[in-house]
């Protein structure tokens, strides 16, 4: 997800487990796609207890709920890191300036990454909002699939 995100004072959270899972899923990321090695490291990986989700912002910063992350495996937080690395790598903040519908065009993003994470066969939690859903083939961009019908 490609957010804008307005960080509130945290609450004391024991977020030590899910930096754990965090950095346990960088390492796994960065064996199993060592051309992903820069961007994994240069992203600060920030806790933000309430977010509810996983997200990253236009100046590569990630994002991420603790307790929400404390719930996954180390592949399904692999995924959801390897997710949101590629909405940065696919330039979607600045892809999605296009529309005015910002709800939409996070659907139509996270549509795009998906089809390709589970071809990949790689772990995310819950169901993973996906092209198919929407009546769309597979391989689109997000443009084609926030132009039909999400």
């Amino acid at each position: 997800m490609t957010a804008k995100v307005t960080l509130a004072p945290t609450p004391q959270v024991d977020v030590s487990g899910a930096t754990t899972l965090m950095t346990a899923a960088a390492f796994s990321l960065a064996l199993s796609h060592p051309y992903l090695g820069a961007a994994i490291w240069a992203i600060p990986r920030i806790p933000c207890v309430g977010l509810s989700t996983v997200a990253v912002d236009a100046k590569w910063r990630l994002y991420y709920d603790p307790q929400v992350v404390a719930t996954w495996t180390v592949p399904e937080v692999t995924g959801v890191l390897y997710h949101e690395i590629l909405h940065l790598l696919r330039n979607h903040a600045d892809r999605g300036r296009i529309t005015n519908e910002p709800r939409r065009w996070n659907l139509a993003a996270d549509a795009e990454i998906n089809d390709d994470l589970v071809a990949e066969h790689i772990a995310l939690p819950g169901t993973p909002v996906l092209p198919a859903q929407f009546g769309m083939p597979a391989s689109l961009t997000a443009e084609q699939i926030g132009r039909a019908h999400v």
